[in-house]
């Protein structure tokens, strides 16, 4: 039995994969940078680390695990709906772009509960649709890891899981619950039975999946190999491990989320400022969006989002 452990690579892994949501979000960008890639390393990544703490010495807390779940992820997320909507409405009243306000009817009720995914509303508050997907995973998958009391029978219906996704779910759907039944697979496979490859293999088959989705727009791919290099990162040092874990990385990595709500607004006013400036150039709205973004999940993080997981984790010990 084992007592999962805090990666810092793993952090550093986050502060990569969100630059390519970032650069999804901005018109312009070259072919070869393929933005929609960021969130399909982050769903298996969710699934190895949840699964990891599932896989805990004597774990039976569902209580103490749902408040952390709650304080980790409802405050940002819906401060970052607030947000959105504030804007939109204020967007509208000043005749400052495209309003907003027949999505927002479309998407409010969806994204109040966490089911932004299952909104036709083509863009605002659009990013949220991979935390209901998360959302409904970080709810489900405990009670079944429970129930399924087996490693066999968990891997059986994550297998299974996987097929019924093929043949019936849409593409968003395979894509999220997919790869993060790549990522508990994973780590069923690691902490029970210490298998994994080495760094060096997954990376070149990181780069080979990426390639392939540049032609293909196979995602999955890149939620496969990712499943395959989380697991690596987490258990040896290598050079790849050590630049993950350098400060700087580890402290872009913890910022992740704040960032991801937070950053398709600020992004769109960057771009608005640079317009009127007529530097509007793609490197241009991402230097200035993602330096207002960093100091936007920043200021999220230090005053609203950290104080908020440290209160939850205090509420899961009483």
């Amino acid at each position: 039995m084992h007592v999962i452990k805090y990666s810092p690579p793993l952090d550093g892994l986050r502060a990569i994969c969100i630059l390519f949501t970032l650069f999804n979000h901005i018109a312009g960008v070259p072919a070869f940078i393929q933005g929609t890639v960021g969130v399909d390393v982050f769903f298996p990544l969710s699934g190895f680390l949840i699964t990891g703490i599932l896989l805990s010495n004597n774990w039976n807390d569902l209580r103490g695990y749902y408040i952390r779940r709650l304080f980790r992820i409802a405050p940002v997320y819906y401060l970052a709906l607030a947000a959105t909507l504030i804007l939109a409405l204020v967007t509208h009243r000043l005749a400052l772009g495209e309003s907003k306000l027949d999505q927002i009817q479309m998407m409010l009720v969806q994204s109040v509960l966490f089911s932004r995914e299952l909104s036709d509303a083509p863009t605002l508050f659009g990013q949220a649709w991979t935390v209901g997907i998360e959302e409904k995973f970080y709810l489900a998958w405990p009670v079944l890891f429970l129930l399924l009391k087996k490693d066999r029978a968990r891997l059986v219906f994550l297998g299974v899981l996987l097929i019924a996704l093929a043949l019936i779910a849409k593409r968003d759907f395979l894509r999220g619950y997919g790869g993060i039944a790549f990522g508990c697979t994973a780590s069923i496979l690691y902490f029970r039975h210490g298998l994994f490859i080495r760094t060096s293999y997954a990376l070149v088959l990181a780069v080979a999946a990426y390639v392939a989705c540049y032609y293909t727009q196979w995602n999955l791919l890149i939620a496969l190999a990712s499943a395959l290099l989380i697991p690596s990162l987490y258990a040896t040092e290598s050079a790849a491990s050590r630049f993950l874990s350098h400060k700087t990385m580890v402290f872009l990595g913890r910022l992740t989320f704040s960032l991801y709500m937070f950053h398709v607004m600020v992004f769109a006013f960057a771009k608005l400022a640079l317009k009127r400036l007529g530097a509007d150039d793609w490197y241009f709205v991402f230097m200035a969006g993602y330096s207002a973004s960093v100091l936007t999940a920043w200021l999220v993080y230090r005053f609203f989002e950290s104080p908020l997981i440290a209160r939850g984790k205090r509420l899961a010990r009483a």
